[in-house]
């Protein structure tokens, strides 16, 4: 067996204010791993990563980070630094971390084959947000729109949008 991590995949997972560093990479011979897509979230100035050794053999891209202390062989250009904007932050359930309209993780990803589907098995979109949930703010938007023209008999404004909007990401 080759030493290391070899091919691993680490994608589309939102990890919000462990108490300790989130992912540990121990020296050894690591090769062609990928993490990607990723919300990293931590308070009160914990690490994400720990990363002892060489870190060449993992490819970190298009990850969102925010709050904690970043290392240096971690961050890319591909990679937003900014509140991901959940829906509720902190909760216990998976949908307190569906983002928020305006949100700089939706549609910040990139494509991975190996991922299809998020953590509530809806599809990835052509441009997939990051982390573990899906943006349904399309559908929703859609949806939105033509219940306003039919019982209103007008477009939505901004802010009732933005309410029915969140509505609709925390009933999913």
């Amino acid at each position: 067996m080759a030493p290391g991590g070899q091919k691993h995949l680490f994608a589309f997972n939102t990890i919000y204010n462990q108490l300790e560093t989130a992912l540990q990479i121990d020296p050894d011979g690591h090769a062609n791993n990928e993490i990607a897509n990723n919300i990293w979230v931590q308070l009160g100035g914990t690490p994400y990563t720990w990363l002892s050794g060489d870190a060449s053999g993992f490819r970190f891209h298009h990850n969102l980070w925010f709050g904690g202390l970043l290392q240096s062989a971690a961050p890319s250009s591909t990679d937003v630094y900014a509140d991901p904007a959940f829906l509720r932050a902190g909760g216990y359930s998976s949908g307190d971390y569906a983002l928020q309209r305006g949100s700089s993780a939706l549609a910040a990803g990139q494509i991975l084959a190996q991922v299809s589907r998020d953590y509530t098995n809806k599809l990835r979109l052509a441009s997939p947000a990051l982390g573990a949930l899906e943006s349904w703010q399309d559908a929703s938007d859609a949806l939105i729109d033509h219940y306003y023209r039919a019982i209103l008999g007008r477009n939505p404004d901004a802010g009732g949008k933005t309410f029915w909007g969140n509505e609709a990401i925390r009933m999913r």
